[in-house]
C-alpha cells in the first residue's frame, strides 16, 4: 500500500463509517464525501495518524463518485411541514430525507424516493411513486422489492414474445438431434406446492450397475429464439423464493408449462445418464448426455416418496415399474451418500426454517426443515449430474461457468477454532497445516458428544467462503469436488440456462470451439457469473427481508411472552440471540458483556428485530 495512491473501489457503508470492498482501508465519516452503500468510487490512500497498528497504517479518502449504486430508495412519510415533508428510509444505515411538494402524502405513508442530493447529514429527493400505508404486510413486501428495483411483471415485449411462442413436441420430435426417451419411467419429486419441475429422475439396474438418469428442463430451446425473455432472464439471474410466493426468472408460460417436467405430458429435455458400481464408482466414461423427449409418468412430493422409503404407504396403485425405479434410487442415494462421508463431506447448509401460513398469508407457526430421504436423494442426484457435466467441459475445454467455493481463509478458520475453544470444541494443532473437508469432517466426528454442535456449526458456516460463479474450475471446497456447475436449475438459475446453451452449441451442435480467453464467448460467460453471483447475493437478501418482515408480525402477536434464546454472536452493546423454540434470530441490547453460547430470557419488542432483556440464566 503506498501513500497518495489513486484507485478505484467499491464503497461498504457501515451507518457512520465504512470501507474500500476487497481491501483493509477504512473510510471516516468525514471522508465519506458523498457516498452511499456499494458506490464505485474514486479515492485516495492516506496515512492513518490516529493507529499504532502496522496493519490499519493506511486508511482512504473518498475523492469522488463514479457510479451510483442505485438512487431510488423506499422510506415512510414521518414529519410534515408547510411544503415539506421528512421521509424515513427503510435502509436503516440511512437519515432521513427532506421532500419537497409533498403535502398529498399523509404520514405513514410508505413511498419511493429518488435521491437527488446525497451528502448523509444531508439527503435531499422528490417522491417519484406511493406504495401503500404503513402496517399493511403486503404493502411491507412491495416496499421491499421496491427498494431492491424488483419489478414483478415482465416488459411488454417479453409478453409479446410469449403470445407468438407454441409448443410444438411434433415439430421437436422430428429433430435428429432429439433422441425419444418417452419409455424411461422418469418420475419428478419436488415440495408440495412446486409448480415449475426442473428435474426428472429414473433409476435401472443392469447385472452389479446401476444406470441413473436426471431429465432436466430444456430451456434454451425456448430462450434460444425469445431474445427478449432471454434479456430479462439474464437481468433477474434467479428467481426469487420468499415463504409461499415466487418472483419467476421466466414467464409462466415457460417456467410453469413449456419447459415444466409435468407429469403425463411429453416435453423437451436434456437427459444425462451415467453408470455407477455397487460400490458406489462412478463409471465417467460411460456418461452420456442427449437433448430428447420425455414423459414424465408421476409427479409425487417429498413427502409421497419419503412416506414409501419409511414404509408407511405401500404404493400398491403406483405402477411396478415406479416402484422398483424408486427402490433403486434408495438404494444407488444411500451408496453415494456413504461414499460422500467417507471421502469427508459434511453439509455446509445452515438450519431451514419453514412458516406455516393461515389463509391471510399470516405466519401461524414456524419450525425448522427436515430433510429426509426423498431430498437427500435428489440432491445426491442432482450433485452428480451437475459434477458430470462439470467434468465433461473440463475434458472437452468447452468454456463454461462453474460453481466455485474456495478454500477457507486460513485467519478465519484461526479465528473459528479460538472461538469454540470456549464451547469445549477441541481442535488438533496440526489440523491447520492442509485445511480440507475430511479434517473438519474428523473434527465433528471427534466432538460428537458436545452439547454445543448446533452453535458450532453455525459459527463454522459463517468462518468459510461463499459460494460464487466463476469461468475458472476452481473446484467446490463444500462439495469436496475438483468439478462443479450448476446444470440443473435452469428454470430458475440463469448460469444454469448458459451451461444449457454451451452444450448445445459445443456438445449437441458440435460448433468449433474457441480460442482459450481470448473469445468473445469468455468475457460474455465472465460477465454472467458476476452478474449471477451478485443475483443470488440480491435474491438472497431480498427473502430475508420479506422473512424478516412477517416475522416481526408473528412476534407482536406474542409481545407478552418470555422466551429462552442463546447468544450466537456478542456484539459490542449486547449480542445478536437465536430463540430455541421459533430460530428467530434479533439483538439484545445489555450493558452486561454476553458470552458465546450463553442463554437468556427475552421478550420480542413490537415491530423490531430486537429483543429486551429479562435475565441472564
Amino acid at each position: 500500500m503506498i501513500e497518495n495512491t489513486v484507485a478505484k473501489g467499491v464503497f461498504k457503508f457501515h451507518g457512520n463509517y465504512g470501507f474500500i470492498e476487497g481491501t483493509d482501508l477504512y473510510v471516516r465519516w468525514e471522508n465519506i464525501n458523498t457516498a452511499l452503500n456499494k458506490d464505485l468510487v474514486e479515492y485516495i490512500v492516506i496515512k492513518n495518524r490516529a493507529s499504532t497498528d502496522e496493519r490499519k497504517k493506511y486508511e482512504a479518502k473518498i475523492l469522488s463518485v463514479l457510479e451510483r449504486f442505485k438512487t431510488d430508495y423506499v422510506g415512510e412519510v414521518v414529519y410534515r411541514e408547510t411544503n415539506k415533508s421528512y421521509v424515513l428510509l427503510d435502509n436503516p444505515k440511512l437519515n432521513k430525507v427532506v421532500v419537497t411538494d409533498s403535502d398529498k402524502y399523509e404520514i405513514g405513508t410508505k413511498v419511493l424516493i429518488k435521491l437527488s442530493e446525497f451528502k448523509l447529514d444531508n439527503l435531499q429527493g422528490q417522491i417519484v411513486k406511493k406504495i401503500g400505508n404503513k402496517g399493511d404486510l403486503n404493502i411491507e413486501i412491495l416496499s421491499i422489492l421496491e427498494d431492491h428495483g424488483i419489478q414483478e411483471v415482465f416488459p411488454d415485449d417479453v409478453e409479446k414474445e410469449m403470445e407468438k411462442i407454441q409448443l410444438d413436441i411434433n415439430k421437436h420430435r422430428d429433430d435428429v438431434l432429439r433422441q425419444d426417451f418417452t419409455d424411461i419411467r422418469f418420475v419428478t419429486i419436488d415440495p408440495p406446492d412446486s409448480k415449475d419441475f426442473d428435474d426428472a429422475i429414473a433409476v435401472y439396474k443392469e447385472g452389479n450397475k446401476y444406470l441413473l438418469y436426471v431429465a432436466i428442463a430444456d430451456v434454451w430451446t425456448y430462450l434460444r429464439n425469445s431474445p427478449c425473455t432471454n434479456r430479462t432472464a439474464r437481468e433477474r439471474g434467479t428467481s426469487i423464493y420468499f415463504l409461499d410466493s415466487v418472483i419467476p426468472m421466466l414467464p409462466i408460460k415457460l417456467s410453469n408449462n413449456y419447459c415444466s417436467l409435468i407429469p403425463n405430458e411429453d416435453r423437451c429435455a436434456i437427459v444425462f445418464s451415467v453408470e455407477i458400481t455397487e460400490k458406489g464408482e462412478v463409471l465417467w466414461d460411460s456418461l452420456d448426455v442427449k437433448p430428447g423427449i420425455i414423459h414424465s409418468h408421476r409427479r409425487f412430493s417429498y413427502s409421497e416418496v419419503n412416506d414409501y422409503f419409511n414404509k408407511k404407504n405401500d404404493f400398491k396403485e403406483e405402477k411396478k415399474e415406479i416402484r422398483e425405479s424408486l427402490d433403486l434410487g434408495l438404494e444407488l442415494y444411500r451408496i453415494l451418500e456413504n461414499n460422500r462421508i467417507k471421502r469427508g463431506y459434511i453439509s455446509i447448509e445452515s438450519p431451514e426454517i419453514k412458516a406455516k401460513l393461515d389463509d391471510n398469508g399470516d405466519i401461524i407457526e414456524l419450525y425448522q426443515y427436515k430433510r429426509d430421504h426423498a431430498q437427500i436423494m435428489i440432491e445426491n442426484f442432482m450433485i452428480l449430474a451437475n459434477e458430470g457435466i462439470a467434468r465433461l467441459f473440463f475434458k472437452k475445454k468447452i468454456p463454461s461457468i462453474y460453481r466455485v467455493h474456495e478454500n477457507p481463509e486460513f485467519n478465519k478458520m484461526l479465528m473459528f477454532a479460538e472461538e469454540v475453544k470456549n464451547l469445549e470444541f477441541k481442535i488438533p494443532d496440526n489440523s491447520f497445516e492442509k485445511i480440507n473437508q475430511k479434517v473438519i469432517s474428523n473434527w465433528f466426528v471427534s466432538n460428537n458428544s458436545n452439547p454445543n454442535l448446533d452453535l458450532i456449526f453455525l459459527l463454522l458456516l459463517r468462518s468459510l467462503q461463499k459460494a460464487r460463479y466463476s469461468i475458472n474450475n476452481l473446484g467446490h471446497f463444500g462439495l469436496n469436488l475438483k468439478h462443479y456447475l450448476h446444470f440443473t436449475s435452469p428454470i430458475r438459475r440463469y448460469p444454469d440456462a448458459m451451461v444449457h446453451k454451451m452444450l448445445w452449441d459445443y456438445v449437441f451442435e458440435k460448433k468449433s470451439l474457441p480460442s482459450t480467453g481470448g473469445d468473445e464467448i469468455y468475457r460474455l460467460l465472465d460477465e454472467i457469473a458476476v452478474e449471477s453471483t451478485n443475483s443470488e447475493i440480491k435474491s438472497n437478501e431480498i427473502s430475508k427481508e420479506i422473512e424478516n418482515s412477517k416475522i416481526i408480525q408473528f412476534m407482536n402477536k406474542k409481545l407478552d411472552s418470555i422466551f429462552k434464546a442463546r447468544v450466537v454472536s456478542p456484539s459490542k452493546n449486547g449480542a445478536f440471540v437465536r430463540i430455541d423454540n421459533y430460530y428467530v434470530e434479533g439483538h439484545v441490547k445489555s450493558r452486561i458483556p454476553l458470552t458465546l453460547g450463553s442463554y437468556l430470557l427475552v421478550k420480542p419488542v413490537h415491530n423490531s428485530k430486537e429483543f429486551k432483556l429479562v435475565k441472564v440464566l
